[in-house]
């Protein structure tokens, strides 16, 4: 994904969203890229669930929406990642989420790295390259949930979110 502003777990294949004036895109790097170098979580021993007047503290905070896409090594799985870290050396128990999709014309089997974490709103999904909260449901459309275009085919119903899977 690529934003303008600011684990290893599966393949991702190319998407290109917007959403309020946002751009970012999401490419196939992460099973290749893990497989050759992994990827390393920060691990406090103490982590708390962050009440969500502290997520939203955090967010404000955290810079990594601010980070910079770079197309095939600096996508949505390193922003998941990062964001990820940050809160886990602040305290905060974050997970990284993996969101496997249905995508594209042929309906091709694809993904997305988000967020979550546990408040006392509960569970909150983070997109973290602009740090929108994101609706998450099965069998629904990832864009339609949240009100993103594909750029690539003009559609707002793709994306099927098939499994979600929370690492913490």
């Amino acid at each position: 994904m690529k934003i303008k502003r600011g684990i290893v777990i599966a393949v991702i294949v190319t998407a290109v969203l917007i959403t309020g004036g946002v751009m970012f895109c999401c490419y196939k790097i992460g099973y290749n890229q893990g497989n050759k170098t992994g990827y390393t979580l920060a691990r406090k021993e103490t982590l708390h669930n962050p009440s969500y007047k502290e997520l939203k503290e955090f967010l404000a905070k955290d810079k990594t929406n601010f980070n910079r896409y770079i197309k095939g090594k600096y996508v949505c799985l390193e922003f998941a990642r990062d964001l990820n870290n940050n809160a886990e050396k602040q305290g905060i128990r974050a997970g990284v989420v993996f969101l496997k999709t249905k995508a594209g014309p042929n309906g091709e089997v694809s993904g997305h790295f988000i967020n979550c974490f546990q408040t006392d709103k509960g569970l909150i999904y983070i997109e973290p390259q602009n740090d929108k909260e994101v609706r998450v449901e099965l069998n629904k459309s990832y864009l339609q949930l949240n009100n993103f275009v594909d750029l690539d085919t003009g559609e707002t119903s793709s994306w099927k979110i098939l499994s979600i899977e929370i690492f913490w």
